[in-house]
């Protein structure tokens, strides 16, 4: 299997200056530093120059690739020491004055075990809280969010026939609600939205008596203690694990903070979810 990685970067034009050899020979010190000698003749065999432009004034841009086999750079310790020690060069190099960095296919190595965990993680929120909504409205299953100003991530072909094919749509796929949020909305469980004349009407149509309805109006919402506390706990870390998502969505490298934050944030919505005991 072969790993690719495609740099791109504006730099200033001299004599002086060879900006692939410069790079070849960064790229043979750190595969020497990780143990991996191969002849500077050879360093080529991984290294190739997809294009070359001159721009404005004495400025051109170049795009270049490196790619090795698993043999010879393997995901893992070595590939990250070999390609922070080169990016650290690249980006201090005084005459190169920008750099980009596009496909990188370690990097997505890095996003895929995230987009995993990140998986796991919103497929058990969806099942937690789905049985709190559940549990809290006990009927209309595809409906569980009407009291709530949440907006789903689903546009009906026909908007008269939206409802219907919300249901459709949700029983092919065996989903809910749950499944067409995005992580900001799991923050916002905690507060009703202001009703209006037809959710009035569609609760007195619902009603048997006074009582009934004062009840259903009264109770709108999740207030089970239980509920209101897990609900209200994991807005707490749900900002970190958003951060990683949109990295993994978006193909960007997670800063160093951001890494650390979704790994605490990791472990106590986890911790949480372990913790939560359901009625029974």
């Amino acid at each position: 299997m072969q790993n690719k990685v495609i740099y791109q970067f504006i730099f200033e034009k001299s004599e002086d200056f060879d900006p692939m050899g410069e790079v070849a020979d960064k790229i043979k010190e750190g595969l020497d530093y990780i143990g991996r000698n191969i002849a500077k003749e050879d360093i080529w065999n991984y290294l190739s120059v997809e294009y070359e432009k001159d721009i404005q004034g004495d400025k051109s841009v170049i795009c270049f690739s490196l790619e090795f086999s698993e043999e010879i750079l393997p995901k893992g310790d070595q590939s990250n020491q070999l390609f922070g020690q080169f990016n650290e060069w690249i980006k201090g190099c005084e005459k190169i004055k920008f750099v980009f960095k596009y496909r990188d296919d370690y990097l997505f190595s890095d996003l895929d075990k995230y987009y995993k965990e990140i998986f796991d993680i919103e497929m058990e929120l969806r099942e937690v809280i789905s049985l709190i909504f559940i549990e809290t409205y006990g009927d209309n299953f595809y409906n569980l969010l009407r009291d709530f100003d949440i907006k789903l991530r689903f546009e009906a072909k026909n908007k008269n026939r939206k409802e219907e094919e919300i249901k459709e749509r949700f029983g092919n796929n065996l989903e809910n609600e749950f499944f067409y949020l995005v992580f900001p909305d799991y923050q916002n469980f905690s507060k009703t939205k202001q009703m209006k004349i037809d959710d009035i009407i569609s609760i007195l149509a619902g009603s048997q008596d006074f009582k009934e309805l004062q009840n259903r109006i009264n109770k709108r919402g999740i207030t089970k203690e239980d509920y209101v506390d897990f609900l209200k706990a994991i807005r707490e870390d749900l900002d970190s694990i958003e951060n990683i998502r949109n990295c993994v969505a978006h193909n960007r490298t997670p800063s160093t903070e951001e890494k650390e934050n979704y790994e605490k944030a990791k472990e106590k919505i986890r911790s949480k979810i372990n913790v939560f005991h359901f009625p029974i």
